[in-house]
């Protein structure tokens, strides 16, 4: 690698990890505040933790659009062009199918890996480890959209819960590869898929909760980068992920 693209590469990758790390710490921080603030004006026949953690889901999913869309702009490049040249609803369908398969191998490879790291778990923490394991998957921003489904009705529910997925396409598919694309496309698929996995860890209570959640990040940030890279449309991306994480994660 040359001196220009290595410059390149080293500006791109600190722009992307400071945007995510910018969105998932102080960000998520900050949208947690506002949250905590307004819901008490919300919560009057259910649990105000409830409330609290839908709108911090917002105020996350918003800020992370929001972010990505400004780098993206930044980039240069036109924010409908990450929609492709055609979009329709055979783009709908294919993203479905998508998600179904995602969450299959996803399923397969998690429960591979727990398997595999429950002797682990329970050398570190004894009998604790068996209370972990019952929670396992349910912590984090999966409480929140749980929460959501019980809240709302089930299209506002769905929007809610998309607006976040939504967040996560642009910053790790149409922000980190459309910023890494120069670079080819191996640096670009598995580095945006390192950063998306790395993220899965945050709000959890232990690397082993985490699990199932960096487990499907690797399939996910894999089958996306790559589909991205190959045909950059979002749209079936957008789909795949809602209708994954409605298998898997619910």
């Amino acid at each position: 690698m040359n001196t220009p693209e290595l410059t390149w590469l080293t500006a791109a990758a600190a722009v992307i990890f400071a945007t995510v790390y910018v969105q998932y710490k102080p960000g998520a921080r900050l949208a947690l505040r506002f949250a905590r603030a307004l819901a008490p004006r919300f919560a009057h026949s259910v649990p105000t933790a409830q409330v609290t953690s839908v709108l911090a889901l917002i105020f996350s999913g918003s800020s992370g659009l929001f972010l990505a869309v400004v780098m993206i702009l930044a980039a240069g490049t036109p924010l409908l062009g990450l929609f492709g040249d055609h979009v329709g609803i055979e783009l709908v369908f294919l993203g479905i199918g998508l998600g179904v398969a995602e969450a299959a191998v996803s399923l397969l490879l998690a429960s591979s890996a727990m398997a595999a790291t429950i002797p682990l778990r329970f050398a570190q923490l004894g009998r604790d480890a068996a209370f972990e394991l019952s929670i396992v998957g349910r912590g984090g921003w999966i409480r929140s959209y749980s929460h959501a489904l019980d809240l709302l009705p089930i299209p506002a529910a769905l929007a809610v819960i998309l607006l976040p997925l939504a967040a996560e396409e642009m910053l790790f598919r149409g922000m980190a590869l459309t910023f890494l694309r120069p670079n080819g496309p191996i640096v670009a698929i598995v580095g945006s898929t390192f950063l998306f996995i790395a993220v899965q860890f945050t709000g959890m209570p232990s690397w082993f909760s985490a699990l199932p959640a960096a487990c499907g990040a690797v399939v996910v940030g894999l089958v996306h980068g790559y589909l991205f890279w190959s045909v950059p449309t979002i749209l079936p991306l957008l789909v795949a992920h809602l209708v994954y994480f409605l298998f898997v994660a619910l």
